[in-house]
């Protein structure tokens, strides 16, 4: 099964953790599945790359994350219902290519007239919170996020920080060459192209202890490549 979260402890102190948000918010797992794997940790630092999902599902794990989350970083797309879980943590960092969506709930839907009633009414609701939300934790004016909500807004960095949606910006990561010597000399391969591409996808990853990070690579590579 393909999750759309990941969580990543924190080898050093063991009451914090990284919380990966990327996919689809809401598909092959649910809000409570994500918020179950949290509950060990009184610390969450966000890692955000995702075109949204779920609404209902972002809602939950944001409020889960209200008051424990101090960082949140975004490396490249924070989109939707992503950008409800991005806006609760205390402190938001996004890169210089990142890029930002916000929009009204919206919902697919089949029944009755008193169904498709309720299935209004509802999402009515529903973006009335998302607009408290979003004025609670940028500081813009509910004339300001509702001028937002009237369709598909996007946001660059920059204009998201100006916003008040992300508090920093942070240089992108540059890309990493990966070498491979053949007698002697140092050449790029197809294989390490490949490898890097899909690496420098995941954008600036936050971690407390980056030399240890290292190694860890280091002895994961020593014990796991060999020659084919």
């Amino acid at each position: 099964m393909s999750l759309w979260f990941e969580v990543l402890p924190d080898p050093e102190r063991s009451a914090a953790c990284i919380l990966r948000v990327f996919g689809d918010i809401g598909l092959d797992a649910t809000a409570d599945d994500c918020i179950r794997a949290l509950a060990p940790f009184s610390e969450v630092a966000l890692a955000v790359d995702s075109a949204g999902g779920d609404c209902t599902a972002a809602f939950a794990l944001a409020a889960s994350l209200l008051g424990r989350c101090p960082l949140a970083v975004v490396s490249a797309r924070c989109f939707s219902s992503a950008g409800l879980i991005a806006l609760a943590a205390d402190r938001r960092v996004a890169s210089r290519s990142a890029k930002f969506l916000v929009h009204r709930v919206s919902s697919a839907a089949y029944g009755d007239d008193r169904e498709l009633s309720a299935i209004v009414t509802r999402l009515i609701g529903l973006n009335e919170v998302v607009s408290g939300y979003i004025v609670e934790r940028t500081g813009q004016s509910s004339e300001t996020v509702a001028r937002w909500l009237e369709g598909d807004t996007y946001f660059t960095a920059e204009e998201a920080l100006a916003a008040g949606i992300v508090h920093e910006l942070i240089d992108d990561p540059a890309p990493v060459a990966m070498t491979a010597v053949a007698g002697g000399a140092q050449v790029e391969t197809e294989e390490a192209m490949t490898l890097m591409k899909i690496l420098n996808t995941l954008g600036s990853v936050p971690c407390r202890n980056p030399d240890r990070v290292r190694r860890e690579l280091q002895i994961w590579a020593s014990r796991s490549l060999s020659r084919a």
